[in-house]
C-alpha cells in the first residue's frame, strides 16, 4: 500500500517515514498536493561479473602492466564508456 505524506509532515517526522519505508511501505512525498518523491526500501544490486563482455571493443589495446601510459589508457576507456551511454 502507498502512503502519501506532505513535504512538511515528512520533514517533521522523517525518522518515522523512513521506518515505514524500511518495513516495506512505499511512501510518496507531495509538495502542494503534487507527488515529487517516491521512497522505497533500498535493495543492493547484484554484482554481475562480465556484464560488459562483448560490449567494448579494443580493450585488448590497453596494456595494464605498462604504467607509463596509464593516464592515456584510462582516458581512452572513459571515452569508450561515455559513447556507450549515448
Amino acid at each position: 500500500m502507498t502512503k502519501y505524506v506532505s513535504l512538511t509532515d515528512a520533514k517533521a517526522s522523517l525518522s518515522e517515514v523512513i521506518e515505514d519505508v524500511i518495513r516495506g511501505e512505499e511512501v510518496v512525498v507531495t509538495k502542494h498536493g503534487n507527488p515529487v518523491v517516491k521512497m522505497t526500501p533500498f535493495t543492493k544490486p547484484a554484482i554481475v561479473f562480465g556484464s560488459l563482455e562483448g560490449q567494448l571493443e579494443g580493450w585488448e589495446d590497453v596494456d595494464f602492466d605498462d604504467t607509463s601510459h596509464m593516464d592515456e589508457a584510462w582516458a581512452l576507456w572513459r571515452e569508450k564508456l561515455a559513447r556507450l551511454g549515448e
